[in-house]
């Protein structure tokens, strides 16, 4: 009898490892996904981001376009604040792009916008690395 008694006990607790082990199993394969999430919108990003730097590049980007129409088309800005001052004509704030993850030596792009939120300048700033070659 107290041989079944163990038996039973050892199966509990293989019970509740199994259990233990499926969760997380399934919190692994959350993590997959959420990282395959995250690698496609980095990949996104750095599209939008080299369509941005080359429509500035080549100055397809006039003066008078709105933000909203530019975060349509290149998607969100890093972040945007207010130009303290010496901004490129009435500019009162800018707006920072660039290509994905934080990189300190990556290419960056700026635009500046007046009160309207209407386009003034943007401007492309090469990597560290390649102004240093």
């Amino acid at each position: 009898m107290r041989l079944w008694a163990a038996f039973i006990m050892l199966l509990a607790l293989q019970g509740c490892g199994v259990i233990a082990y499926r969760e997380q199993i399934a919190l692994l394969q959350d993590i997959s996904r959420n990282q395959a999430l995250i690698d496609a919108e980095i990949k996104a990003q750095q599209k939008r981001f080299r369509h941005l730097s080359a429509d500035v590049k080549k100055n397809r980007l006039r003066p008078g376009l709105r933000q909203e129409s530019i975060i349509a088309a290149y998607g969100e800005p890093v972040f945007c604040e207010a130009v303290l001052s010496g901004g490129p004509g009435n500019a009162v704030s800018y707006c920072l792009y660039r290509p994905g993850p934080v990189k300190t030596s990556s290419e960056l792009v700026y635009l500046y916008f007046d009160d309207k939120l209407t386009l003034v300048s943007a401007v492309f700033s090469p990597s560290i690395l390649q102004t240093q070659q």
